[in-house]
């Protein structure tokens, strides 16, 4: 860690702790930002930023639907104009939706046979399509 930052932390804590006991404190973080001024600049993409919370959710293994006859789907949303879709034709599809926050919207369609999807969304603007035939 950098001076800089070092000396960051240090003025932030000392501002808030003649005050904290009265007053709640809020919730710190220190996000280190790309600058645009290195050679490496602009080059993070989608699929680099995503990949490791893709390989986790690659690691979670698939539900067993041997044994379903119908489909199963479950929907949680909590917040204001939160929007869920789930249609599912065939056997042994599984759908699940989980909302939290403000203008999410979120949509399962699946046609077939042993399909999953899953969809959480947390935070504000956000759109996901999940379509499996």
């Amino acid at each position: 860690m950098n001076k800089k930052t070092i000396a960051l932390a240090v003025t932030i804590f000392t501002t808030f702790a003649g005050f904290a006991a009265a007053n709640p404190v809020p919730s710190l973080a220190y996000i280190q930002q790309a600058s645009g001024q290195s050679a490496s600049a602009g080059m993070l993409d989608t699929a680099a930023i995503f990949k490791p919370s893709m390989d986790i959710l690659a690691a979670v293994p698939r539900m067993d639907t041997s044994n379903l006859v119908g489909n199963l789907s479950s929907v949680f949303q909590s917040g204001d104009f939160n929007t869920a879709s789930i249609e599912q034709t065939g056997s042994r599809n599984v759908g699940l939706i989980s909302q939290i926050g403000y203008f999410n919207s979120a949509t399962i369609t699946q046609i077939g046979t042993n399909h999953q999807g899953f969809i959480s969304q947390q935070g504000r603007n956000n759109v996901a399509i999940i379509r499996q035939r």
